[in-house]
């Protein structure tokens, strides 16, 4: 449910931010550069052009949405996040049920007619306070004990996954105006919309004191231990949500905690000196690393 609901949050909050830099700076970051970076983030392209042919900003809001035949589009993970809580209502509150049943039915009530221009900011927004309310009860009516941390468990993983994917999505983008020369100004455009996906923009500003460059950004993203959204705040959580559960002193070699710890050490003691030279690597690492932790930690905690 937790991994759902993050999935959720991200991606429609990186269709808000992309939809709308078109109708600020339409010259630099017009429909067909936000389609592509759409359907990069949520490595949908392939499918996408399975199915679809004709691409423009419609059938690509259409098909992340709410497309049923699209299994990560916004209304399955929602449809599915809702059945697993409800699969789950003895173990959960009343206000965390009713708050995700009634997400599940905003949301099945939406139709394409739904998807003109002046309907996808209040859209994601809806969709984006909804994820809020559901969260907003996990923290504050749940008892913080083994239920609530596989919950915490599946969301710093989720949320983990989604920010590499939001920052492998950009750095495509920003090598695209680069080959096309489209100047340092369009670069640093979107750069910030990078950090504005990850609501991480107002954040670093006030840390470095000034519009971060994009090795800066890269840094506070991956490397910042105070920022909810970075990579090592999350793997540190994601460590300690998996350790208060197992309760081991001495993980055994190969578990979820001992990755999960091992790769929370390394990023702890890194710098963004250490993997700027080599960020898809960087960043591909990381990602099967933590489809590894996911896949132990589900086999380990959720299996029957």
């Amino acid at each position: 449910m937790s991994r759902y609901l993050e999935r959720t949050e991200h991606i429609s909050r990186y269709i808000k931010v992309h939809f709308y830099s078109a109708l600020d700076a339409p010259s630099v970051a017009g429909y067909e550069f936000i389609e592509n970076s759409i359907l990069n983030m949520t490595g949908l392209e392939s499918e996408y052009k399975k199915k679809i042919h004709k691409k423009n900003i419609k059938n690509v809001n259409y098909y992340v949405l709410l497309d049923e035949t699209n299994p990560v589009s916004i209304r399955n993970s929602v449809n599915r996040a809702r059945e697993n809580a409800r699969g789950a209502r003895d173990s959960i509150s009343a206000e965390i049920w009713s708050s995700m049943n009634k997400f599940y039915h905003d949301v099945n009530r939406l139709s394409a007619d739904d998807l003109s221009n002046d309907k996808i900011y209040p859209l994601t927004e809806k969709i984006l306070e909804n994820c809020a309310v559901v969260k907003g009860y996990i923290e504050s009516t749940l008892l913080h004990n083994e239920i609530w941390l596989i919950m915490k468990m599946g969301m710093h993983t989720e949320r983990t996954i989604q920010v590499i994917r939001i920052i492998k999505a950009k750095l495509a983008d920003i090598e695209f105006t680069r080959k096309q020369k489209l100047g340092k100004p369009v670069e640093n455009y979107q750069c910030i919309n990078m950090l504005k996906s990850a609501e991480a923009f107002d954040m670093s500003r006030i840390y470095y004191r000034a519009v971060p460059t994009l090795s800066e950004a890269l840094e506070f993203l991956f490397f910042n231990k105070q920022f909810p959204k970075s990579l090592v705040y999350n793997m540190r959580h994601l460590h300690n949500s998996i350790s208060r559960i197992t309760a081991s002193k001495n993980p055994v070699p190969g578990s979820a905690e001992f990755d999960a710890g091992k790769l929370y050490s390394q990023l702890n003691y890194a710098t963004i000196q250490d993997v700027e030279d080599n960020l898809d690597l960087f960043l591909d690492n990381l990602t099967e690393k933590i489809y590894s932790i996911a896949t132990k930690t589900e086999q380990q905690f959720m299996s029957y």
